[in-house]
């Protein structure tokens, strides 16, 4: 390295170019070097790491103004290399010099953000409102303490007055029938006018939206935030049970949607003013909104998709774009990446083959029926142990009189009789626990017995049987629904990989899956997973497309990472590592040992190469099946295999039994802290009702009137009560299983740390209720700075955290420090890296005035300087 370094002092080698010049000090002041080193060093072998290329990246595009990121590091290691690509994208040359001839190495380049200006706009505090008027705080807690509760008390004493307007009187053991019936019709009736609901909400509140720049804590801003935090909490409700539906309820909240557009039910489409769809376009899951943030300010801009245009799975159309229209956006892609198209515009259609949105549908009128009604009946068994409970609480009359039940009195006594409170309980419980199992064991059968296996080669679209079948498995093992279930038995272990192969995978051993379960297409039988291998959250696998199926094959010891989406025929190899936002396309091998992270334009961006000489992009089909090794040995083995399958680490190791006990035990103990609050509402109203002396009060005759406002005050009180002690037992959790997080490994085979993080886990579902996460009712108010704060975050002023969603919080707060004026809008600030099973950590640092948009990834040891 000395030699390496003085090579660039030695006599003779002439006047040094200025641009090269600036660079070998910006290595040696990042390196910490003693000299200055030669031109030609590589940056690796000097003592440069990824997170450093990413420090370097960033003083790149300051000091020089312009777009450089951290993987065209890897490609361009050198001052003289980066010296070339600089005035490249200067336009002072035609070409880089070298590094770019080869087409994985190509796949590096900035492509979005080529011709962008980059003009920065100085920043300006003012334009920023501080939260610390009192009023726009106190207005941001009514989500939470006044319309939640309002929103579940409506639903109970609702459902409850439809039952005694129809039947007239209170059920009892003789009106079993028509309760049940009447809380099937109720729950239809409430899905279809709560969405409605929330469509004259938006109107009333904010009207139309209206594009350009706001102030964050403004007035504009927080109606914009209320809209959006009661868009979370009522959802689509029946709006949301078809592509059909969910077009027609945008249109309602001002979307213009083409004729024949598909949008998926899971798309997140929002700020519906300034959002027009094209006639013909397909919408997978992906982000279509007018909103975002930028330098500070909340920022409303139209947001397009042409005619016959489409967005593929996890896409991003921003605010002020569109996909013109015949342009398809590829899968994790963004709008940004369009312009970068050029001349091969028309290859993007590649991309429409594996939406969602895209593939064929059944011809025959009566086959769009088929998929829901098998779905409902499924659903309808698996809630059968619940209903059981229901019945059996109706059959228990417990009454003081048996005159007819037609007041409120009659109400609140059959509602109150502390004898029923196990019942409420035991539904919920029934729900949780039973419920998934039963659903699951019904998919089971359906998929074995009625849907068949599935066979690699091309799809007989002319069937309209053979296109149910993939909707149909789609449909049955939906995210959510593998969620419900994988959780109950070990969301990690043995027991899921015991489920796969049930369903026809190909499943090896040890294998770590991940906290949520990818987004897949269905067609288990195409699924092979060697020994060893590793699963982030949030990825997606697809074995089929809308013209044939092909098998996906994940080697011994290779690595899907966070937010990662596989296309059908693709090979990652044995060791390789396929890292966050990364597209592995259709028929594609991934080289042993090789390492990609992110993409563009459809293809990983190449930062390893590993064990394997390869100079072009290598396809799955010219690769003997012999060489792809499924079972695994030494170099595949992870730290998870040695701790938990083998017993090799020196702290006690929970046996999988145990965990499963400690997950349902953890389950019981959430659902009946959820429980009580109405519980004790009930009770508190009950008394104040009818056992005080309080005037107009404590006799039978109370009107529905008096009920209601005195039910509501209760359940204000008590709903208050549980919110301060989920955060209590969430906090204490944190401190008791966590700790203070200390930089530095935390394997498996080395520390207790993310056997500890799972249970925590576990705890942290205090906070989920059914589909709503409480937590998003906190979203971009000074109160999620606060939580932050009490999980050991280190935040500066006026921050605002998550305005628009989340889908992954930050997992370690404690190694996070922000500056004032911080904005980070459902963005990903990861201070692990978990890289084939060796878990790190290492702190992140943002100063003041940092803006982190939707779905930007902030890994560890980076440090984003002010503005």
């Amino acid at each position: 390295i000395g030699s390496i370094l003085q090579e660039a002092q030695s006599v003779g080698q002439g006047p040094m170019d200025p641009l090269i010049s600036d660079l070998r000090e910006l290595f040696q002041d990042l390196l910490g070097l003693d000299c200055l080193p030669s031109p030609e060093a590589n940056f690796f072998n000097i003592g440069g790491s990824s997170m450093m290329a990413s420090q370097l990246a960033s003083k790149i595009r300051k000091i020089h103004d312009v777009p450089f990121g951290g993987a065209e590091v890897f490609h361009h290691p050198t001052c003289t290399l980066i010296a070339d690509l600089i005035r490249e994208r200067r336009g002072e040359t035609s070409s880089v010099a070298s590094g770019s001839k080869d087409k994985a190495s190509m796949a590096a380049s900035s492509l979005f953000s080529q011709n962008l200006n980059l003009e920065g706009v100085k920043f300006d505090p003012t334009r920023m409102d501080s939260f610390s008027d009192w009023k726009a705080s106190l207005f941001q807690l009514l989500p939470m303490f006044v319309v939640y509760p309002t929103w579940n008390l409506a639903r109970f004493f609702l459902f409850f007055r439809t039952l005694m307007a129809i039947q007239q009187q209170v059920p009892d053991g003789y009106k079993k029938t028509g309760f049940i019936v009447t809380l099937a019709v109720f729950g239809f009736c409430w899905s279809v006018v709560t969405p409605l609901l929330f469509v004259a909400i938006k109107w009333i509140v904010i009207g139309k939206y209206k594009q350009g720049r706001y102030p964050l804590w403004g007035s504009y801003y927080l109606r914009w935030w209320f809209v959006d935090v009661m868009r979370k909490m009522i959802g689509k409700g029946y709006f949301g049970s078809s592509e059909g539906l969910v077009a027609t309820y945008y249109r309602l909240l001002g979307a213009k949607i083409g004729r024949g557009a598909r949008v998926s039910t899971v798309a997140e489409i929002a700020e519906h003013d300034l959002v027009q769809i094209g006639e013909g376009a397909a919408i997978d899951f992906s982000t279509i909104r007018g909103f975002t943030v930028d330098n500070g300010c909340m920022l409303l801009g139209p947001v397009g998709v042409g005619n016959n245009a489409s967005a593929g799975i996890r896409s991003i159309v921003a605010p002020f774009t569109a996909i013109p229209d015949n342009a398809h956006l590829s899968a994790a892609a963004t709008s940004y990446e369009l312009s970068s198209l050029g001349e091969n515009k028309g290859e993007d259609k590649k991309h429409l083959r594996y939406n969602r949105c895209a593939m064929p549908s059944p011809k025959h009128w009566a086959s769009p029926h088929v998929v829901p009604t098998i779905i409902f009946l499924v659903e309808a068994i698996s809630k059968i142990p619940a209903m059981v409970v229901y019945m059996w609480m109706v059959k228990m009359v417990w009454r003081r009189h048996h005159g007819p039940f037609d007041s409120t009195y009659d109400l609140m006594e059959w509602l109150c009789d502390s004898r029923r409170i196990p019942f409420y309980i035991g539904v919920r419980i029934v729900r949780t626990l039973v419920a998934p199992f039963i659903y699951m064991l019904c998919a089971i059968l359906v998929k074995r017995f009625v849907i068949g296996k599935f066979e690699a080669g091309p799809r007989d679209l002319k069937s309209d049987w053979q296109i149910i079948r993939h909707q149909l498995v789609a449909k049955l093992f939906a995210q959510d629904k593998m969620n419900e279930f994988t959780e109950l038995i070990g969301r990690h272990y043995e027991l899921v990989s015991v489920f796969y192969r049930m369903l026809g995978a190909k499943v090896g051993k040890r294998v770590f899956w991940p906290g949520q379960q990818p987004i897949f297409s269905g067609e288990f039988d195409l699924l092979e997973i060697g020994d060893d291998v590793v699963f982030g959250s949030r990825s997606a696998i697809f074995c089929s497309n809308a013209d044939y199926c092909d098998k996906v094959v994940l080697c011994a010891g290779s690595n899907m990472a966070d937010n990662t989406v596989v296309l059908p025929g693709s090979v990652i190899g044995k060791n390789a590592v396929l890292g966050s936002n990364a597209v592995c396309p259709t028929g594609r091998y991934l080289p042993e040992s090789s390492v990609w992270f992110g993409s563009r334009c459809g293809e990983p961006v190449l930062l390893e190469k590993g064990v394997e000489d390869f100079s072009t992009l290598v396809s799955s089909a010219d690769v003997p099946t012999e060489k792809l090794q499924m079972e695994g040995d030494e170099t595949t083995l992870r730290p998870f295999g040695k701790a938990f399958y083998m017993g090799e680490a020196p702290y006690f190791v929970v046996p999988l039994s145990l965990m499963v006990a400690y997950t349902h035990f953890t389950k019981i103990a959430i659902t009946t802290i959820q429980t009580s609050p109405i519980l004790f509402a009930l009770q508190i109203a009950k008394r104040i009702l009818f056992e005080t002396g309080i005037e107009h009060f404590g006799s039978y005759d109370v009107s529905f009137k008096d009920l209601c406002v005195t039910m509501w005050g209760s359940l204000l009180f008590t709903h208050a009560v549980y919110v301060g002690l989920w955060i209590c037992i969430e906090v204490a959790a944190k401190w008791f299983f966590m700790g203070q997080r200390k930089e530095g490994s935390h394997n498996w085979d080395q520390s207790s740390y993310s056997q500890n993080w799972e249970m925590y886990q576990m705890v942290c579902r205090i906070r989920s209720v059914a589909r709503l996460n409480l937590l998003e009712l906190f979203s971009g108010t000074p109160y999620m700075a606060a939580y932050f704060r009490l999980l050991g975050c280190k935040i500066g002023n006026d921050c605002c955290l998550y305005p628009s969603r989340f889908d992954l919080l930050m997992p370690e707060p404690d190694l996070v420090e922000m500056g004032d004026r911080c904005v980070m809008d459902c963005a990903h600030m990861v201070t692990h890296l978990n890289t084939r099973g060796n878990f790190e950590l290492k702190k992140i640092v943002l100063e003041d005035d940092v803006t982190l948009r939707h779905s930007s990834r902030t890994q560890q040891s980076v440090r984003m300087e002010s503005g």
